[in-house]
Protein backbone atom coordinates (compact mmCIF):
# COMPACT_ATOMS: atom_id res chain seq x y z
CA UNK A 1 0.00 0.00 0.00
CA UNK A 2 2.86 2.50 0.89
CA UNK A 3 4.04 1.94 -2.57
CA UNK A 4 1.40 2.59 -4.15
CA UNK A 5 0.81 5.79 -2.05
CA UNK A 6 4.53 6.77 -3.23
CA UNK A 7 4.14 5.95 -6.85
CA UNK A 8 0.78 8.21 -7.19
CA UNK A 9 2.13 11.15 -5.31
CA UNK A 10 5.67 10.41 -8.04
CA UNK A 11 2.74 10.95 -10.32
CA UNK A 12 0.94 13.70 -9.73
CA UNK A 13 4.03 15.72 -9.23
CA UNK A 14 5.22 14.48 -12.50
CA UNK A 15 1.99 15.85 -14.33
CA UNK A 16 2.34 19.25 -12.20
CA UNK A 17 6.05 19.53 -13.15
CA UNK A 18 4.92 18.84 -16.63
CA UNK A 19 2.11 21.24 -16.33
CA UNK A 20 4.25 24.30 -15.03
CA UNK A 21 6.79 23.49 -17.81
CA UNK A 22 4.50 24.00 -20.34
CA UNK A 23 3.11 27.08 -18.88
CA UNK A 24 6.81 28.46 -18.16
CA UNK A 25 7.56 27.69 -21.97
CA UNK A 26 4.70 29.58 -23.23
CA UNK A 27 5.89 32.55 -21.45
CA UNK A 28 9.67 32.23 -22.39
CA UNK A 29 7.73 33.12 -26.41
CA UNK A 30 5.05 35.41 -25.47
CA UNK A 31 4.99 38.31 -28.05
CA UNK A 32 3.38 42.11 -26.58
CA UNK A 33 2.67 44.37 -29.27
CA UNK A 34 1.91 48.25 -28.26
CA UNK A 35 1.21 51.18 -30.52
CA UNK A 36 3.55 53.87 -30.14
CA UNK A 37 2.96 57.62 -30.99
CA UNK A 38 5.65 59.72 -31.77
CA UNK A 39 4.77 63.19 -32.57
CA UNK A 40 8.03 65.43 -31.28
CA UNK A 41 9.06 66.96 -34.66
CA UNK A 42 12.70 66.45 -33.80
CA UNK A 43 12.49 62.90 -33.63
CA UNK A 44 14.16 60.43 -36.32
CA UNK A 45 10.53 59.65 -37.62
CA UNK A 46 6.96 61.02 -36.27
CA UNK A 47 3.99 59.07 -36.84
CA UNK A 48 2.40 56.05 -35.75
CA UNK A 49 4.95 52.80 -34.67
CA UNK A 50 4.13 48.69 -33.83
CA UNK A 51 6.20 47.76 -31.48
CA UNK A 52 6.96 43.89 -30.07
CA UNK A 53 7.88 44.58 -26.39
CA UNK A 54 7.36 41.07 -25.41
CA UNK A 55 9.73 38.36 -24.94
CA UNK A 56 8.73 36.51 -28.08
CA UNK A 57 8.00 36.95 -31.97
CA UNK A 58 4.50 38.01 -32.85
CA UNK A 59 2.69 36.35 -35.99
CA UNK A 60 0.72 38.74 -37.49
CA UNK A 61 -2.78 37.33 -38.34
CA UNK A 62 -4.87 39.97 -38.76
CA UNK A 63 -4.30 43.69 -39.56
CA UNK A 64 -7.34 46.01 -40.14
CA UNK A 65 -7.66 49.38 -40.60
CA UNK A 66 -10.41 51.55 -40.06
CA UNK A 67 -11.44 55.16 -40.93
CA UNK A 68 -13.90 56.62 -39.06
CA UNK A 69 -14.96 53.22 -37.82
CA UNK A 70 -15.60 52.12 -41.15
CA UNK A 71 -13.45 49.18 -42.30
CA UNK A 72 -11.20 50.00 -45.23
CA UNK A 73 -10.64 47.32 -47.60
CA UNK A 74 -8.36 47.14 -50.70
CA UNK A 75 -4.87 45.70 -52.05
CA UNK A 76 -2.45 47.57 -49.54
CA UNK A 77 -4.31 47.36 -46.51
CA UNK A 78 -6.87 49.83 -46.59
CA UNK A 79 -4.53 52.20 -47.07
CA UNK A 80 -5.03 53.43 -50.57
CA UNK A 81 -8.08 54.37 -49.80
CA UNK A 82 -7.46 56.07 -46.54
CA UNK A 83 -4.78 58.16 -48.33
CA UNK A 84 -7.50 58.76 -50.86
CA UNK A 85 -9.84 60.37 -48.49
CA UNK A 86 -6.99 62.85 -48.12
CA UNK A 87 -5.92 63.85 -51.54
CA UNK A 88 -2.53 61.67 -50.47
CA UNK A 89 -2.98 59.01 -53.44
CA UNK A 90 -0.06 59.11 -55.86
CA UNK A 91 3.52 60.22 -56.18
CA UNK A 92 2.64 63.05 -53.74
CA UNK A 93 2.71 60.58 -50.98
CA UNK A 94 5.79 58.94 -51.41
CA UNK A 95 7.15 60.82 -48.33
CA UNK A 96 4.51 58.36 -46.23
CA UNK A 97 5.71 55.42 -44.37
CA UNK A 98 3.14 52.86 -44.15
CA UNK A 99 2.74 49.21 -43.34
CA UNK A 100 0.57 46.80 -44.70
CA UNK A 101 1.68 43.49 -43.34
CA UNK A 102 0.83 40.21 -44.79
CA UNK A 103 -0.74 37.42 -43.02
CA UNK A 104 1.97 35.17 -40.93
CA UNK A 105 4.72 38.42 -41.11
CA UNK A 106 6.46 38.04 -37.37
CA UNK A 107 7.22 40.83 -35.19
CA UNK A 108 10.24 39.93 -33.71
CA UNK A 109 11.47 41.05 -30.22
CA UNK A 110 12.72 44.57 -30.12
CA UNK A 111 11.46 44.96 -33.70
CA UNK A 112 9.49 48.57 -34.40
CA UNK A 113 7.42 49.35 -37.60
CA UNK A 114 6.44 52.37 -38.52
CA UNK A 115 2.52 51.83 -39.64
CA UNK A 116 2.46 55.64 -40.93
CA UNK A 117 5.05 57.85 -40.21
CA UNK A 118 7.04 60.36 -41.77
CA UNK A 119 11.12 60.23 -41.72
CA UNK A 120 12.49 63.52 -40.35
CA UNK A 121 13.86 64.55 -44.05
CA UNK A 122 10.36 64.28 -45.15
CA UNK A 123 8.85 66.53 -42.33
CA UNK A 124 7.03 69.90 -43.55
CA UNK A 125 3.78 71.46 -41.53
CA UNK A 126 1.45 70.76 -43.95
CA UNK A 127 3.06 67.23 -43.95
CA UNK A 128 2.76 67.00 -40.23
CA UNK A 129 -0.97 68.30 -40.30
CA UNK A 130 -2.26 65.60 -42.58
CA UNK A 131 -0.40 62.91 -40.44
CA UNK A 132 -2.69 64.33 -37.61
CA UNK A 133 -5.59 64.32 -39.49
CA UNK A 134 -5.43 60.76 -40.75
CA UNK A 135 -4.42 60.02 -36.91
CA UNK A 136 -7.22 61.42 -35.25
CA UNK A 137 -9.72 59.51 -37.66
CA UNK A 138 -8.18 55.78 -37.76
CA UNK A 139 -8.52 52.88 -35.46
CA UNK A 140 -6.25 50.06 -35.80
CA UNK A 141 -7.02 45.84 -35.00
CA UNK A 142 -4.06 43.52 -35.08
CA UNK A 143 -4.51 39.81 -34.12
CA UNK A 144 -1.53 37.98 -33.98
CA UNK A 145 -0.11 34.65 -32.32
CA UNK A 146 2.72 33.42 -30.12
CA UNK A 147 4.50 30.36 -31.25
CA UNK A 148 2.51 28.27 -29.12
CA UNK A 149 -0.43 29.44 -31.44
CA UNK A 150 -2.16 31.90 -28.59
CA UNK A 151 -3.81 34.34 -30.62
CA UNK A 152 -3.99 38.11 -28.94
CA UNK A 153 -5.43 40.98 -29.85
CA UNK A 154 -3.81 45.03 -30.48
CA UNK A 155 -6.19 48.13 -30.62
CA UNK A 156 -5.27 51.15 -31.52
CA UNK A 157 -8.42 54.29 -30.74
CA UNK A 158 -6.98 57.82 -30.71
CA UNK A 159 -10.52 59.41 -30.68
CA UNK A 160 -12.21 57.67 -27.40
Amino acid sequence: VAIAVIAICALAVSVWQTFETRRHNRLLVKPHLIFITVLTKGETEVGLFLKNVGIGPAILEKFDLYLDKKLMKDGTCGWSSILATFSLLGPESTWLQIACPKQNNAVQVGERWPVLAIKRDNLTDERFRSLIKILTRLDILIRYQSLYEETFEVQLRLRE
